[in-house]
């Protein structure tokens, strides 16, 4: 009976490394929504200029034609944000599918180690 607790207590020690090492690449992925969501930021930051300074009289980039093309640039960068971060939602998800069940067997694992222990415990 020992050699089944060494034996499950081993397989509970990988499975803990096996946790460990996908809650990490969970930080990982969460932490990749860092650049999309600064060029929002940034282009949110930005037109809240532009709305401020539309009170004015006419600017220079608005007669040169800068507003409108800036305007096109940041709703494709917009665009693109948003996919990146669609794309990262989805990788997320099926990361977090895998931790929860690396969570699963380090769980169900420690019960047997304590359902071994306790059943050696009384054979004793």
């Amino acid at each position: 009976m020992t050699n089944d607790v060494t034996k499950i207590q081993q397989l509970q020690a990988l499975a803990e490394l096996k946790l460990t090492t996908e809650l990490a690449n969970l930080d990982r992925i969460a932490a990749e929504k860092q650049a999309p969501n600064a060029v929002l930021d940034a282009i949110a930051r930005e037109k809240r200029v532009q709305d401020q300074s539309a009170n004015w009289d006419f600017d220079q980039a608005t007669v040169s034609g800068m507003s409108e093309k800036w305007a096109i640039w940041a709703e494709r960068e917009t665009r693109n944000a948003m996919g990146e971060l669609a794309r990262i939602a989805q990788r997320y998800e099926a990361q977090m599918d895998v931790a929860q069940q690396a969570f699963g067997r380090t769980e169900a694992l420690k019960a047997l180690v304590q359902k071994a222990k306790d059943a050696r415990g009384k054979t004793h």
